[in-house]
């Protein structure tokens, strides 16, 4: 009866169990080389943790890819003509912005092309390479662990005496940029609430809770409240998902409520005795109107300005990185760095024009559009999630927008072959052996 199930889901599926045993195993060293690349911020030489810490990375993953047996369906696929699209736009911006405004381009206008354009590439590494169910849970496993490890650092800064917005010190005994930090540990924080709301083992399930307490701890010392947020709507997300899609559980969603709800009113209570007081002032000030600040009035300025030169520019903009001589012509911005308008969606409409942006909202909702499918609601808040963090910290070339994506095209690109999956498998015990067997089948990735 097993057997003519499992016929009967091939067929429905129009799978190919032709693959060798060698070719479900997927590809371990990438998995262990994308999973774990968070603790890499302990090495960010620039104050940043930008994709250029991950370039080692890269390079190791695409020997793997290289030295794999792949059959593409298509010689050129649509990712890869987006990309080469993409990498056209950038070049075709920066010739515009030479001729109508010389003075913003520099030779560091081509690195930041480059640079770009390695992104580029890294991500088409990613959804070409073959992640087994194994791998995917290597993946969201080593997430959350690096997540926990800057969490410790972070705290660890923090009894050694660090005040104001705590982040992490580097081996290069730098402080990490802190909103960078938070967004990172606040995505992870995710995938340990998942481990916590969705594995059948007990202990496994309490441990995931008390350590996503810890780095929602770390997350209130950087004083992001773009990260708080995030959490906060993030983890309500996944609860409500978990009380309404969750079957034969009745037990274990009110236990999860009463202690969800304990551990709010406890924090809540005790926040002003646990957290510096410049920091709970922080976030008590995300509920009662105190948001007109300095921080949130130069962001409303940068997004207006960004959003006024794009104006001037519709269609493909000023050029990777090149608007930001604009900015500095603002007295109070007159240090600023090349994030031209703390926001991602801005820095991209503002570096490519409309056509870059339209041809990267392609590239990127493409593979990730099974997200939103029934199968893998469950990466919904993580979704949500990876949005505000990206919208409102920004940075178009940050480690946590490309992780985020990474994950969910990787996620996109498991389940999309698959009728009768649950995403939220990856963080139980269920076994795998069937989704080993029916997810290799031909797609255009």
């Amino acid at each position: 009866m097993g057997s003519l199930s499992i016929a009967n889901k091939t067929k429905k599926n129009n799978l190919d169990f032709s693959k060798s045993e060698s070719d479900i195993k997927g590809n371990t060293i990438s998995s262990f080389l994308l999973g774990f690349s968070g603790l890499l911020i302990y090495f960010a030489w620039d104050e940043c943790f930008n994709m250029q810490c991950l370039i080692l990375v890269f390079g190791l993953m695409l020997i793997s890819l290289l030295f794999e047996k792949i059959r593409f369906k298509k010689q050129y696929n649509t990712n890869l003509l987006l990309v080469f699209c993409l990498s056209g736009i950038y070049f075709i911006s920066l010739f515009v912005s030479y001729f109508l405004s010389p003075q913003t381009i520099t030779f560091n206008s081509f690195i930041r092309i480059g640079y770009s354009i390695y992104i580029l590439c890294f991500f088409l590494v990613v959804v070409w390479t073959k992640f087994s169910f194994k791998n995917i849970r290597m993946i969201l496993f080593g997430n959350a662990f690096s997540g926990l490890v800057i969490s410790l650092l972070v705290i660890f800064n923090w009894i050694n005496g660090a005040i104001g917005k705590i982040s992490l010190i580097s081996f290069f005994g730098k402080s990490i940029e802190e909103n960078y930090t938070a967004s990172t540990i606040c995505m992870s924080s995710l995938i340990l609430l998942y481990f916590g709301f969705y594995h059948k083992n007990v202990f496994v399930r309490i441990t995931s809770f008390l350590l996503t307490g810890v780095v929602f701890f770390a997350i209130c010392l950087t004083g992001c409240r773009a990260a708080i947020l995030s959490f906060v709507l993030g983890a309500f997300s996944i609860y409500l998902i978990f009380l309404i899609f969750k079957k034969n559980a009745l037990i274990s969603k009110i236990i999860i409520s009463v202690v969800l709800v304990v551990a709010i009113v406890a924090f809540l209570t005790f926040m002003d005795d646990i957290l510096p007081s410049n920091l709970s002032s922080r976030i008590i000030s995300m509920f009662n109107g105190g948001l007109n600040d300095t921080s949130n009035d130069n962001r409303i300025k940068l997004w207006t300005n960004g959003l006024q030169g794009l104006i001037h520019r519709p269609f493909f903009g000023y050029g990777v990185g090149n608007f930001n001589y604009f900015v500095r012509q603002i007295p109070e911005f007159a240090h600023h760095t090349v994030v031209v308008a703390h926001n991602t969606w801005i820095d991209i409409l503002v570096d490519s024009g409309l056509i870059g942006f339209c041809t990267f909202l392609v590239l990127i909702f493409k593979n990730i559009k099974c997200i939103f499918s029934k199968k893998c609601i469950v990466f919904i808040p993580y979704f949500i999630c990876w949005l505000i963090c990206s919208t409102i910290v920004g940075g178009e070339r940050t480690y946590f927008v490309w992780n985020g994506i990474f994950i969910m095209s990787i996620i996109n690109n498991y389940c999309l072959p698959l009728n009768n999956f649950d995403a939220s498998d990856f963080f139980g015990l269920r076994s795998i052996n069937i989704y080993e067997k029916i997810n290799y089948c031909n797609v255009d990735l």
